[in-house]
């Protein structure tokens, strides 16, 4: 029997706030704190909705408006 790890690759990207398209992975594998869990799932699935799940027209400029208001006071 092959064993395989439980742990995946999660590549993480950042840009900075003046510059939305200059979207470059991170040097780092640490992406944030628990607190910036609700943020991270926004993006991720803010991604499949509008990107990965529409392979024949994704909405790119949609997902880069699609902005996060959830956040808890």
């Amino acid at each position: 029997m092959t064993r395989r790890s439980a742990s995946r690759k999660v590549r993480a990207f950042a840009t900075p706030t003046a510059a939305p398209r200059a979207l470059a992975p991170l040097a780092s594998a640490a992406i944030g704190a628990v607190s910036d869990l609700l943020l991270t799932e926004h993006e991720r699935a803010a991604w499949s909705r509008l990107v990965r799940d529409r392979p024949d027209a994704p909405d790119v400029e949609g997902y880069l408006a699609d902005v996060f208001t959830d956040a808890p006071a």
